[in-house]
């Protein structure tokens, strides 16, 4: 079982029980919780690149979470071309550590998260 989960655009469809949206939720919110623990991570790649903390940036991430909770396939990614592929790539190797409760049903989590920098 495969989901895509946007974080910030969130739909529910009417053919899904309460418990199954209910259970749904949960996995969103742990997946954005877990996000934030880990933000501090995110700031030093940020500073390692030596961008400037008052110009701010869309940063695209995309990734997997497989079965046993832990982070496939990532993917950083931004339009603005100055932002240094050295700090994209820091970013793809700190989600790479990143360890998640493993999804429900033995599924896998495609999830796509935009961060302001």
């Amino acid at each position: 079982m495969r989901f895509l989960i946007v974080l910030l655009l969130i739909s529910s469809c009417s053919s899904n029980s309460k418990n199954e949206e209910l259970k749904m939720n949960e996995n969103l919110d742990h997946i954005r919780t877990t996000l934030i623990k880990h933000i501090p991570t995110f700031r030093d790649c940020h500073a390692r690149a030596g961008l400037n903390r008052e110009k701010k940036n869309l940063i695209h991430l995309e990734f997997t979470i497989k079965k046993d909770g832990n982070v496939s396939n990532p993917i950083a990614k931004s339009k603005n071309k100055k932002i240094p592929k050295g700090f994209l790539n820091c970013l793809e190797r700190s989600l790479e550590t990143i360890k998640f409760s493993p999804p429900p049903n033995g599924g896998v989590i495609d999830v796509s998260q935009p961060l302001n920098f």
